[in-house]
């Protein structure tokens, strides 16, 4: 038998709570959330402000700042 982590187990019992509250109504479920920011002031989710994902300056390898090779005269 595996082993049931409590944690997860109160995750699926809330949510198999909130599925039977608002029969399986996942836009009621949302409205009732909202509703509750609202309410309280407290915002569970929010993607505002998320921060900007800038792509790293990459630095030049050794290769790319070597000087070409340039024939020796004799």
């Amino acid at each position: 038998m595996m082993w049931k982590d409590p944690i997860v187990a109160e995750i699926h019992q809330n949510r198999a709570e909130q599925v039977a509250r608002f029969h399986g109504d996942i836009d009621a479920l949302l409205r009732d959330l909202q509703e509750q920011e609202q309410r309280t002031g407290i915002v569970y989710v929010s993607f505002d402000s998320k921060p900007e994902i800038r792509p790293k300056k990459r630095r030049a390898t050794r290769r790319q700042t070597a000087k070409p090779n340039v024939p020796v005269s004799a």
